[in-house]
């Protein structure tokens, strides 16, 4: 074979291979981009979560104890009337409904104040216009008060009010008489709407969900599909329950039920039994890079 068309053959292959060099080096390029972008993507999303949670945690913080001092303070009031001989304790005592009247519009959150008396009947409500007495005996918070349970904030699940069929959250605390004695119980009746709409006022509900539940599962606030959860229980081998048991706080990775991969972030209340949980769902939250990738994937020197 002449010398020159060797030379030709040789030139020819040595240009496939480096067309071929060149386009590895491109692809490898565009590989480690999206690698990067992906990796970027998210960690963006893992510190998002991780602050949603820590909003979601200081605000309910904030409500549920600024109820136990509300209510605290009530208490206080009501013990210095009884030391000046007049009895808060009576049914619609006027003073106590004025009490009980200026305190609630200060916390938004709160729908109404009711005082319950020894034998479980109500004695005051601080919606005058829907007030009849009627007997709680058999309200889990009223029990636990009367049977002699811790003296602190005891946080019932929700339930329907008998006075409007509304949802709502018992916050309550024992009410001693002076001698130390149980004479009733003071209960705050939480709007738990405030959450939901607290939820969505950080953008929860666009790629994710929040939630606000106790520590063992019952759900108080969720956003979106706040009525199809709210006064619904986790079940006991629920991921979001177990990582209670490894620490307070956190950030993990899981996938649901349906397959679905997830990027959790959650924070117990202190001193109080509930939990405030953020999550993200990968697929949304990583929606641009999948966008991004199918457009790399697609340029013509990628092929």
């Amino acid at each position: 074979m002449p010398y020159g068309e060797v030379e030709r053959k040789r030139t020819g292959s040595r240009l496939i291979i480096l067309s071929l060099l060149l386009l590895i080096g491109i692809n490898g390029f565009f590989a480690a981009t999206l690698w990067v972008d992906w990796q970027d993507s998210l960690l963006q999303a893992r510190q998002r979560c991780e602050s949603l949670a820590a909003s979601l945690a200081a605000q309910a913080q904030s409500i549920v104890a600024g109820t136990d001092r509300m209510l605290s303070f009530t208490i206080e009031v009501l013990h210095e009337g009884m030391r000046h001989g007049h009895n808060h304790l009576r049914p619609g005592d006027p003073e106590t409904l004025s009490l009980l009247q200026r305190r609630v519009p200060l916390s938004p959150h709160m729908r109404a104040a009711v005082i319950i008396g020894p034998d479980g009947t109500t004695l005051s409500d601080s919606r005058e216009a829907l007030y009849s007495p009627h007997t709680l005996t058999d309200r889990a918070y009223f029990i636990a008060h009367r049977d002699g349970g811790p003296d602190r904030l005891f946080i019932d699940a929700p339930m329907v009010s008998r006075i409007d069929q509304r949802w709502f959250i018992g916050m309550s605390r024992r009410i001693p008489d002076l001698e130390g004695n149980f004479a009733g119980v003071i209960n705050a009746v939480i709007e738990p709407t405030y959450f939901k709409n607290f939820f969505k006022s950080l953008g929860v509900g666009t790629d994710g969900f929040a939630m606000l539940f106790n520590r063992t599962g019952t759900i108080y606030a969720r956003e979106p599909d706040f009525d199809a959860f709210i006064g619904k229980r986790l079940t006991a081998q629920s991921p979001f329950l177990h990582q209670l048991t490894k620490a307070e706080s956190g950030s993990y990775e899981e996938t649901d039920a349906n397959g679905r991969s997830m990027i959790v972030s959650y924070h117990a209340l202190d001193n109080y039994p509930l939990v405030v949980m953020s999550v993200l769902w990968k697929d949304q939250v990583l929606a641009s890079w999948y966008t991004l990738f199918t457009s790399e994937s697609e340029n013509p020197l990628a092929k």
